[in-house]
């Protein structure tokens, strides 16, 4: 039937087509016989189409009436029996989501409990031979009955269709598991919690709720295996990330014995300072690498507790100190005193084996060490030969190269950068007035603030238009990595240099064109888009333009608290430590280029004629006045048809 009325419905397409496509201008002219032909021959491929797709269907009618008859005594039209069993839902909800996901195996039912509700799963009718209920709640004898809940027998040979040493011993509640690991425990499972994960999974795929399938995964365990916080200690969001929750409860996260979420690990580690002291981290930990065993345990099961619970906590512990003590940008040079009681820790007898060995030989190594540099891979390629100048004698802006100035930049920028620290990143943020401390953050704007006032002066210090225009051209060609391409772009965009209307006539349109592209890379609109775009495609080495990371680290103060529902507003640390994960990112490979003594001795002489924090605006506004004086529309005419030779 399906190939009928797919042929039924080309053929009708291919028939219309025909039609549309004759070329007849009035009722007297023929068809001609070729398209006559091709037409017929259609019409008699639908007319055979149809006589198929109309058989088919008087074939199921058939079959549709065959059925009712067989079952005519039992059919109550749906609405009719609805009307007649009125169900009340004010109690519960229509369709329990929690049985639906949760329900056990097939199981075979030996008697029916009419007085229970209708808020159940049937399965299928074969599982009785006498009583069958369907969606309709009837049973074969045709006599209404109200919708029943079925329930299980305990096991036996003769009422099971799985076999018992498949499934177990099984309670003689459908909806509830009792847990016969601690019978006495009010800390129950769900039923068959795993292949509730199953179900879920199977129904949303990727889209399964990451917290709901730890949660039926956790259920499904025993109640020694779980965790140990309560759950109103945590706020879960929908893809599994941590939102909220209490300090014990994010140290147990931490240090999971049921799953590990390097993520989770790498966010708190990096963001921890904001609310904990490094101490109060170190005594939490401590306290979770002595966690006791429940009371009431048999043998087996203490035995099972540790191995699957104790030791695998007491290693994730080790492993975390071992990262607060390795890796860089977790303890500064202030912490260091930590780890005294680290190793006095690694060092008891209850904690001592292979790891705390380890551990002790990291802490001793990084006792004797001063705070280790940011670790960044080598440059495998010999870097290319350095643009050195004609003369080396009293170095002019012009006689350097703008490739190597940009090198020269570039290398003095991220040897800045570098040194940038995550706990820098969480002070900065909450700065209410930024710049009052010293950090690497100043040290990285001081510059970029020099570089302007440097590119404005040394335009402005030429007094012919021609000279400031090679000059512009210079600078723009210089513009090369994102932080020096800022301060130029801030340099050359001043109001003392936009105004120099004769220097900027005689800056080439291809010049102009570059510098209107890096205009647009760094468009402030819709939070510097362009910009995020272009970064997200090129690969490190580079050196971003930083205002962007404290621009987003303020929003993320001031557009979270720190704290959610009375807990640690963890969602807000999260975002910052995708900034910061994203400053390291850079900061993790070097530029392979040679550093020449000559130009950078240059550059950092020009420098040091600014001082920060002093504002140069009015001294370049009153340069630019005698370089190009205001003039009436009369007076700039004249002057362009002398520039042109027309006077």
């Amino acid at each position: 039937m399906e190939a009928a009325v797919q042929s039924l419905y080309d053929d009708g397409v291919a028939l219309l087509l025909a039609a549309q496509g004759l070329n007849i201008d009035s009722m007297d002219d023929r068809i001609p016989s070729s398209e006559r032909d091709l037409m017929d021959t259609l019409v008699v491929g639908l007319v055979a189409n149809a006589n198929v797709a109309v058989q088919s269907l008087e074939a199921l009618l058939a079959v549709g009436f065959d059925q009712s008859d067989i079952t005519q005594s039992d059919y109550i039209p749906p609405m009719e029996w609805q009307k007649s069993h009125p169900v009340d839902n004010q109690d519960e909800d229509v369709v329990n989501m929690e049985l639906a996901l949760s329900r056990p195996g097939v199981r075979a039912m030996n008697s029916v409990d009419s007085t229970q509700t209708s808020s159940m799963l049937y399965h299928s009718s074969s599982q009785l031979p006498d009583v069958s209920p369907d969606l309709q709640g009837r049973s074969r004898s045709g006599s209404l009955i109200d919708p029943v809940t079925p329930t299980w027998p305990e096991q036996s040979e003769s009422s099971t269709l799985v076999a018992q040493s498949t499934l177990g011993a099984e309670s003689p509640d459908p909806l509830v598991d009792v847990d016969e690991e601690d019978p006495s425990s009010s800390s129950k499972s769900p039923p068959r919690a795993a292949a509730a994960a199953r179900k879920l999974v199977k129904l949303l795929g990727e889209e399964a709720p990451r917290h709901v399938l730890e949660k039926y995964n956790a259920d499904s365990k025993p109640w020694y295996l779980r965790p140990n916080y309560d759950p109103s200690e945590i706020l879960m969001d929908p893809d599994g990330a941590v939102r909220a929750g209490a300090p014990a409860a994010l140290i147990e996260r931490l240090t999971a014995h049921e799953h590990m979420d390097p993520t989770f690990n790498q966010n708190f580690l990096l963001t921890f300072k904001s609310f904990l002291t490094v101490d109060e981290l170190f005594d939490l930990l401590v306290t979770r690498f002595s966690i006791e065993a429940p009371a009431g345990l048999s043998p087996a099961e203490l035995d099972e507790w540790t191995k699957m619970k104790q030791q695998v906590i007491q290693a994730r512990v080790l492993n975390i100190f071992k990262i607060m003590v390795t890796e860089d940008g977790i303890l500064e040079k202030e912490d260091m005193g930590i780890l005294g009681r680290l190793k006095e820790f690694a060092s008891r007898e209850d904690v001592v084996n292979s790891a705390a060995k380890r551990l002790l030989i990291l802490i001793e190594r990084a006792q004797r060490g001063e705070d280790a540099p940011i670790k960044i891979s080598p440059a495998p390629l010999a870097p290319p030969p350095p643009l050195l100048p004609k003369s080396m004698k009293k170095l002019k802006l012009l006689d350097i190269e703008p490739v190597e100035i940009a090198r020269q930049l570039t290398l003095m920028e991220f040897a800045m950068y570098k040194k940038i620290r995550p706990m820098e990143c969480l002070l900065r943020s909450k700065e209410t007035k930024p710049g009052r401390n010293s950090d690497n953050f100043s040290s990285i704007i001081q510059l970029s603030n020099r570089i302007a006032n440097w590119v404005a002066e040394t335009v402005l210090e030429k007094e012919d238009s021609r000279k400031r225009a090679n000059i512009v051209k210079h600078f723009i060609s210089v513009a090369d990595n994102y932080s020096t391409m800022t301060a130029i772009v801030s340099g050359l965009a001043t109001p003392p240099i936009r105004r120099l209307k004769r220097t900027w006539e005689q800056v080439n349109a291809r010049f102009m064109t570059q510098l209107r592209d890096c205009e647009s890379t760094l468009d402030t609109n819709k939070n510097f888009n362009n910009y995020r775009s272009t970064l997200a495609r090129i690969a490190p080495p580079c050196v971003p333009f930083i205002g962007v990371y404290l621009t987003t680290l303020t929003f993320i103060h001031d557009g979270a608290e720190d704290r959610l529902a009375g807990m640690i507003n963890f969602r807000k640390r999260q975002k910052a430590a995708e900034v910061i994960q994203d400053i390291k990112r850079w900061q993790s490979k070097p530029y392979n280029l040679q550093t020449v003594a000559s130009v950078l001795s240059f550059l950092e002489e020009c420098f040091g004629k600014y001082s920060d924090g002093v504002d140069y605006a009015d001294q370049f506004w009153n340069l630019s006045l005698e370089r190009e004086p205001r003039e009436r529309e009369d007076e700039k005419m004249a002057r362009l048809l002398q520039e042109s030779g027309f006077l």
